[in-house]
């Protein structure tokens, strides 16, 4: 089960057996001091030792800007997945999907991220459908997985301010089927979500893209996000250090004070009447 970061560095259960409030994401408190954020940049690289984050989201989280200023705060290195399916094939993610079909794409994809998981002192930030296979869980374990979680009223706002980049939605295969309304893509979204939802749960932090009620619940800005994700990882590290400490403490209740524990058996003497061909001689 995956963890959110909340107000006060809380930490609160992402989903549970029911079903998950898809437009109404968990939200945050935003860290809102330069020097601090930098501080707690600062804290986490020395705390993770130069192990590997993976940014996942839906399409429309921001990953790719904020992967690039993670990977600043961190003195990491960066990669974007897309970006480098793209290069390697010189062609467009939609052209790719169009002339090969989404399987060959996530093949591409998947072998970027086996090549990737080698790598250390890595921000590296994923396609939307990259959850979707056990393969591609396997080379992100080699590092932490950071989940870029919004609503879906948040990712189509972001992806029709796109407007100034013509060329950004078009990019988009998967909504090539959406029409060109704010509510049809909205609509594309959330039912896109509803399907990745369990996938994207598996990640080991969630940073919500909104703030909460106290900040009017708007959308946070990409430098405002780089912080929660360093102050989560740092969370989701100590619950895990108290988890481990937890079952060190671990005691067998109801035993009683008065059972005796017997000495171990002393092995039988070989020339005590051992059958022949053990220890002795015919």
């Amino acid at each position: 089960m995956s963890r959110v970061v909340g107000s006060h560095d809380t930490a609160r259960t992402c989903a549970s057996t029911t079903e998950p409030s898809i437009s109404s994401p968990d939200t945050a408190r935003p860290i809102n001091d330069s020097l601090a954020s930098q501080e707690i940049a600062t804290k986490l690289g020395e705390a993770i030792g130069g192990t590997p984050l993976y940014l996942v989201g839906m399409m429309g989280s921001g990953k790719s800007t904020v992967g690039r200023l993670l990977s600043q705060s961190l003195a990491y290195r960066y990669f974007d997945t897309d970006d480098l399916i793209e290069k390697s094939v010189g062609a467009p993610v939609r052209q790719i999907f169009d002339e090969n079909g989404e399987d060959l794409f996530r093949d591409l994809e998947t072998q970027v991220l086996a090549e990737l998981s080698q790598y250390a002192r890595s921000v590296i930030s994923t396609g939307g459908g990259a959850v979707l296979r056990t393969e591609n869980w396997g080379h992100m374990r080699h590092g932490i997985v950071v989940w870029l979680n919004g609503s879906p009223a948040t990712l189509a706002a972001r992806i029709a301010g796109a407007d100034s980049n013509p060329d950004e939605k078009a990019n988009r295969p998967l909504l090539n089927d959406a029409e060109d309304t704010a509510e049809s893509t909205e609509a594309e979204l959330a039912s896109l979500l509803e399907t990745r939802f369990k996938f994207y749960d598996e990640a080991d932090v969630v940073v919500p893209l909104e703030a909460d009620a106290s900040e009017g619940g708007r959308v946070l800005s990409p430098d405002e996000l780089v912080p929660l994700i360093c102050q989560g990882i740092l969370d989701n590290m100590e619950r895990k250090k108290e988890e481990v400490d937890a079952k060190k403490d671990f005691k067998i209740e109801g035993i009683p004070d008065t059972m005796e524990v017997r000495p171990p058996v002393a092995p039988q003497d070989a020339s005590d009447g051992a059958p022949k061909g053990f220890g002795q001689s015919a």
